[in-house]
């Protein structure tokens, strides 16, 4: 039986990676740090009530010692970073100042120790890091591959930049089997309600329901390359299987506005005139960022990666999960 350690086990990605896992027979290893935040907790109640069974360990990543310990411990075939500090395009200037100096060091600090912890006490291990789409927000490039030079306008892009550079260094100088998995948006039932795709999908049944009356948003026309989470954790696995350590890119390659995503929303519910619903307030309009769109065909040939399920049904999904109440 294979070992496997997921760093944030009841988030989006790493709980369909622990589904993944469980299901092909791993022994699961989640670690964790309270206080849970509501969408975890309803994850991990949803995990535990299909019976995966998931072994927890309450660690603080920025410990060292700690890290090292349990690593010593396990000996894990496999360990997926997914955990880190970071904020939603609705979180406000202020409050990013505020977890500015947290953010960095904590996404730093975390895969830090993992890596150093891995090279030390168990070099077996094969990592794969989470990485994302806002290491290019400030390239001109568009869109990016693997070999797009890294260039960050963001704290979040810095940090991830610094661990996967780190992961690099290791993977050149050790032979480590380190793998940096760069993430574009991607979207499932279980997506946090801070985030706009679920902040959409919830209103617009709460609309439906006759609950709310609009739903306000900072402008429809900013564009992201949205897939769907499901598919990106079963590519991080792929990346673990590799005969060697590489680093990839997890897109679909095509982006679409948050307008095309209301419209689709409001349609799986049957609500026409759908733009009278809306109501835009400018003071919630993020910065701007660099067209963050992503080429993926290194993973399609290397790996054999695809996607399962196209925009539309991706949308309409998160909706019916939604007036469903499930996270499936």
């Amino acid at each position: 039986m294979k070992k496997a350690v997921v760093t944030g086990i009841f988030g989006q990605d790493g709980s369909y990676l622990t589904e993944i896992l469980y299901n092909k027979g791993y022994e699961v290893h989640g670690i964790i740090r309270k206080p849970l935040s509501q969408n975890t907790k309803r994850i991990a109640q949803y995990l535990f009530g299909k019976e995966i069974k998931i072994h927890t360990h309450e660690i603080d990543l920025n410990e060292y010692r700690d890290v090292v310990k349990l690593l010593a411990e396990l000996k894990p075939d496999e360990c997926y970073h997914l955990a880190a500090t970071h904020y939603s395009s609705s979180t406000s200037q202020g409050e990013r100042k505020k977890i500015a100096c947290t953010l960095y060091e904590n996404n730093i600090r975390s895969a830090s120790h993992l890596i150093h912890g891995i090279n030390e006490v168990s070099p077996k291990t094969r990592l794969v890091l989470a990485g994302s789409c806002l290491m290019f927000d400030g390239t001109s490039q568009s869109p990016q591959t693997e070999l797009t030079p890294y260039q960050s306008n963001s704290l979040y892009g810095l940090s991830k930049i610094a661990a996967a550079e780190l992961a690099r260094f290791y993977r050149d100088t050790e032979n480590m089997h380190f793998s940096t998995v760069i993430l574009y948006n991607h979207e499932s039932p279980r997506r946090g309600s801070s985030f706009v795709t679920q902040k959409i999908a919830e209103q617009v049944v709460l609309i439906k329901e006759k609950q709310k009356k609009e739903i306000v948003l900072g402008n429809m026309d900013s564009q992201k390359d949205w897939g769907y989470a499901k598919d990106y954790a079963y590519g991080m696995w792929l990346m673990a299987q590799a005969d060697s350590p590489d680093d990839y890119i997890l897109s679909t390659g095509v982006t679409h506005t948050v307008e095309d995503f209301l419209r689709l929303a409001f349609q799986a519910v049957n609500i026409t005139g759908w733009k009278n619903y809306i109501r835009l307030e400018p003071s919630y309009t993020s910065v701007g960022q660099a067209q963050l769109i992503g080429n993926a065909d290194k993973a399609y040939r290397k790996l054999g990666w695809k996607h399962t399920i196209k925009f539309d049904e991706l949308v309409t999904l998160m909706v019916q999960s939604v007036a469903l109440h499930t996270l499936d």
